[in-house]
């Protein structure tokens, strides 16, 4: 199981002052927030490949924003992000790309998707797969998209049918220990954060959801892949995101399984 850090709870602070962060704070891995590289020339994401290099730390998603289903437009500037994403991906070395159907509040549900939101977000996610078969994109469970429950997640994996589209599983009051078991084949990254009672976003070791059962099941089920501490609010400091990578850690040894080496 790898242990990564997602940039994007520094959102401010630039990769190559991160990065030795990360390392020192225990991680295994960065996903990379891809505001953090999508303006960075060629020699510059090479230096960034051989920082990590030599830290020994993994670079292994980049997390750009999609919108499959709202507007032609934006359907449109999503193809020209994918491709710059997976330039990018390629030259850093990091074998995943984090994938939405859609960003934000105003993404299309499964509550209120018509066939052709469905037929749309289809087609551009066979046409990402296929554009680079060397990656896999891996389609985030969220509200406010078609991956929103544990049945739409497994209809959109499925009638894609790319071997390459898998799945970064957020751990929730919807997508709980069963739809892990459900999901598990699609499955290699997830996210990790916490809630408050009342939905607000939170630190792993706090809040209302129990992230250390979760990790525990995973760990005796022996979940071969990477996660994600994922801070994507505001707050965040390295203590609190090495207290993070302690609390994985903690438990993925408790039940008898080492984070990568």
């Amino acid at each position: 199981m790898k242990i990564c850090c997602c940039t994007i709870a520094m959102r401010e602070e630039p990769l190559e002052s991160q990065l030795p962060k990360i390392a020192e704070a225990g991680y295994d891995a960065a996903e990379v927030w891809f505001r953090h590289v999508d303006d960075r020339s060629d020699a510059e994401l090479d230096a960034i490949r051989e920082l990590a290099n030599r830290l020994n730390l993994a670079l292994e998603v980049v997390a750009p924003y999609m919108w499959l289903t709202q507007t032609p437009e934006l359907l449109r500037e999503t193809y020209t992000i994918v491709e710059r994403a997976v330039a990018t991906a390629r030259r850093l070395g990091c074998p995943k790309i984090r994938t939405f159907t859609d960003s934000g509040p105003t993404g299309i549900g499964s509550d209120r998707a018509t066939s052709q939101h469905w037929r749309t977000a289809i087609e551009a996610l066979r046409r990402f797969c296929d554009t680079a078969p060397d990656l896999r994109f891996v389609v985030e469970t969220h509200t406010h998209t078609l991956a929103d429950t544990p049945a739409t997640t497994e209809r959109l994996i499925q009638e894609t049918d790319r071997p390459n589209l898998r799945l970064n599983f957020q751990f929730s009051s919807i997508f709980d220990i069963n739809a892990y078991v459900r999901l598990k084949p699609w499955i290699e990254h997830m996210h990790l954060h916490n809630q408050t009672t009342d939905g607000a976003p939170s630190w792993l070791e706090q809040g209302a959801l129990d992230i250390g059962g979760f990790l525990d099941t995973i760990a005796r089920d022996g979940y071969p892949h990477s996660l994600s501490v994922e801070y994507c609010f505001k707050g965040a400091t390295w203590e609190r995101l090495q207290s993070a990578r302690a609390f994985v850690a903690a438990h993925v040894r408790a039940s008898g399984r080492q984070p990568a080496a």
